[in-house]
């Protein structure tokens, strides 16, 4: 799957392009309203597998701070827990070759106590859904089900540090062990969310 969603009904590559570029992440609260999204919420729902994400905390216009950001593992300290974010799903058929794209938005929340310092411009973050969670996010139907599973994860249950600026740099090798690597900047405290 791809990560910007193309709902069934677009007419065109170009405008597949267009729409996917715009629908990275869907808003909890406007899920259920948007065109793009409402006939996937209740039946075409997923769950993204990842180990950790990035966010930019913003210090001044030109100086943003890199984060990575993740689920506390508690026997391996050291290390972030695998999880997973909600999303929904839709797949488009482009007409005129017969290509099935199947893509995702990651829905979004407001931000937790942890996000709102480091998300600090929108002040959002990732649904994550616990693993208790899971089948209830797969199997949800009715809206007020949905929606009460579409919360802020714990702070508690998370971690972040600073890491190298090198991840926002165009034209710089990033995957390499050497930019997730946790920095100091005067700015901000290495271990406040640790």
């Amino acid at each position: 799957m791809e990560w910007g969603l193309v709902p069934f009904w677009v007419k065109s590559e170009k405008d597949a392009k267009e729409i996917a570029n715009r629908t990275q992440n869907a808003t909890c609260e406007n899920v259920f309203d948007r065109p793009s999204y409402r006939h996937c919420i209740e039946k075409q729902k997923c769950l993204i597998f990842g180990k950790y994400f990035f966010e930019w905390r913003h210090i001044t216009a030109k100086n943003k701070i890199p984060y990575l950001i993740g689920v506390k593992n508690n026997d391996f300290p050291d290390e972030f827990k695998p999880f997973t974010f909600g999303g929904i799903y839709d797949r488009w058929v482009n007409k005129d070759t017969g290509e099935v794209k199947e893509s995702f938005p990651i829905i979004t929340t407001p931000a937790n106590s942890m996000m709102e310092v480091i998300h600090n411009s929108k002040k959002r973050m990732p649904l994550i859904i616990s693993e208790e969670n899971q089948h209830l996010w797969l199997s949800a139907t009715d809206p007020e089900d949905i929606t009460s599973l579409m919360v802020p994860f714990p702070t508690e249950r998370m971690k972040a540090y600073p890491i190298s600026k090198n991840i926002s740099q165009r034209g710089i090798e990033k995957n390499i062990p050497e930019t997730l690597v946790a920095q100091e900047y005067e700015e901000v405290g290495f271990d406040e969310f640790l």
